[in-house]
C-alpha cells in the first residue's frame, strides 16, 4: 500500500513539474559552495546541444549558488533543468523521490568532502533510487560494490551524461540498482539498527568500567 501511495504521489510530483516522459535526476537539498551542482547544469547544457530531449535534471532546494545556476540555465536557454522550492519535509522528500528515476549525491571535488556522510544518500537507497554520486572514496565504493547506483568523475560534465543515459538506456539495471539501494538501507543504515548498535557499544563501555 505504501509503495502504491508514493507511486501515486511521484505521478502527480511529475505532473506539477510538467514533466512527461523524460528520464528524471533529482538532486535535492543545499545549493552551495560544497553542493557544487555546476556539473549537472554543464551536463544538461551538453545534451541540450546534442538534441536529447529524454533526460530531465529537477534541481529542488534553496542556497547561494541557486540563482547563479538559473542564470547559466537561463543564458543557455536550457529547458530540461527544472528547479524548485525547498521541500518541508521527509514525506515530501518521499514523493520527490518517487517521482524519480534517480536521485544525484553531488559534491565539489575537494578531498575534505571525500569523507561526508550526506543524508541525501541515505533518503536515495530508502527511496529504492539508484544514486549517482561524484566523489572518489567511500561514497563511490559503498555504490559500486552494492551495485546500488553509478559514479560519475567529479568536474567531469561528459561522464555525468554518460552515466545518466546508461540508467535512462538500460532500465532493467537501473531497477535492479533501486532495489539494491532499498536491501541496503534496510541491511545496513536502518535507524533502529543502527541505535541498537550504539546502545551497545555504550553498554559494553558501562560494563568495562
Amino acid at each position: 500500500m505504501e509503495n502504491d501511495v508514493l507511486r501515486i504521489a511521484g505521478k502527480e510530483f511529475r505532473s506539477r513539474l510538467g514533466i512527461n516522459g523524460q528520464f528524471v535526476c533529482t538532486y535535492f537539498g543545499t545549493m552551495g559552495e560544497a553542493n557544487d551542482l555546476t556539473q549537472v547544469v554543464e551536463a544538461a547544457r551538453l545534451l541540450y546541444k546534442e538534441g536529447e530531449k529524454g533526460v530531465a535534471f529537477v534541481l529542488h532546494g534553496a542556497g547561494k549558488r541557486r540563482a547563479e545556476l538559473q542564470a547559466f540555465c537561463k543564458e543557455h536557454g536550457l529547458t530540461n533543468v527544472i528547479f524548485s522550492d525547498p521541500i518541508p519535509d521527509k514525506q515530501s522528500i518521499a514523493r520527490l523521490a518517487a517521482a524519480s528515476d534517480a536521485c544525484m549525491t553531488i559534491y565539489k571535488n575537494l578531498p575534505v568532502l571525500y569523507t561526508c556522510s550526506p543524508n541525501k544518500l541515505f533518503d536515495t537507497f530508502a527511496a529504492g533510487r539508484p544514486a549517482i554520486v561524484n566523489l572518489p572514496g567511500w561514497l563511490k565504493d559503498l555504490v559500486e560494490e552494492n551495485e546500488a547506483g553509478v559514479y560519475a568523475r567529479p568536474d567531469d560534465a561528459a561522464h555525468l551524461v554518460e552515466r545518466v543515459l546508461f540508467l535512462r538506456d538500460h532500465p532493467e539495471v537501473a531497477r535492479t540498482y533501486g532495489q539494491n539501494a532499498r536491501r541496503l538501507a534496510e541491511q545496513s543504515f536502518d535507524r533502529n539498527m543502527l541505535a541498537a548498535q550504539l546502545l551497545s557499544v555504550f553498554e559494553k563501555v558501562t560494563d568495562k568500567r
